[in-house]
């Protein structure tokens, strides 16, 4: 179980849950996965995507599913990309 609280960026995603709510972890990888793009991703600590890392291998059988769709419209350097 993962306490959403526990983890800014999925707490943010999981704005519609309680405070403190624990859900599954093959549910939390589904929330990151169809939220992805509201995912700030700089903002992510160490242990948040650690978690991620992790639900990604045992719930995801190594892959992070996510559309290239739901990349940032933005590059490194933070100037827009062409849509």
């Amino acid at each position: 179980m993962v306490n959403i609280s526990d983890y800014p960026q999925l707490r943010l995603i999981a704005w519609n849950r309680r405070d403190n709510e624990l859900i599954a972890e093959g549910e939390a990888l589904s929330l990151y996965e169809r939220n992805w793009r509201h995912v700030d991703r700089e903002q992510l600590t160490g242990a948040e995507q650690q978690l991620i890392d992790r639900l990604v291998v045992e719930y995801g059988n190594g892959v992070f599913n996510v559309e290239l769709s739901d990349s940032p419209p933005y590059s490194e350097d933070s100037t827009r990309v062409k849509q």
